[in-house]
């Protein structure tokens, strides 16, 4: 009897079962992390309109500011996501800044008329 074990090399992953192998690669490019930031900004920003007492279909003017390139590669997914219009907030904005991920952003927004 013999049993066959799969390590994977590092940065990546490995499962067997039932005959099936799969390998992933673990490693974070540049795009992903992109992606994942934008991704917690999105969820921020959510999160402060919930608390903000904005509706669903209100929609914000918003800025970002320390994650220029993410904004410049996917600000319209953001602006999408989070019904806003991409600018200067006016007024009584709501502004908060977060470390994600070793990234100091801050958020700021305000509603749009």
């Amino acid at each position: 009897e013999f049993s066959v074990l799969y390590q994977a090399e590092e940065g990546q992953g490995t499962a067997a079962e039932r005959g099936v192998v799969v390998t992933l690669d673990l490693h974070i490019d540049e795009a992903l992390g992109q992606l994942g930031l934008l991704r917690d900004v999105i969820r921020l920003v959510q999160r402060l309109r919930k608390e903000s007492g904005l509706q669903i279909g209100d929609r914000i003017m918003l800025s970002v500011s320390g994650i220029d390139e993410v904004i410049a590669a996917h600000g319209a997914v953001l602006a999408h996501e989070t019904s806003a219009v991409l600018g200067s907030p006016s007024g009584e904005a709501v502004a908060q800044t977060a470390d994600l991920d070793g990234t100091s952003v801050t958020i700021r927004f305000s509603k749009h008329a």
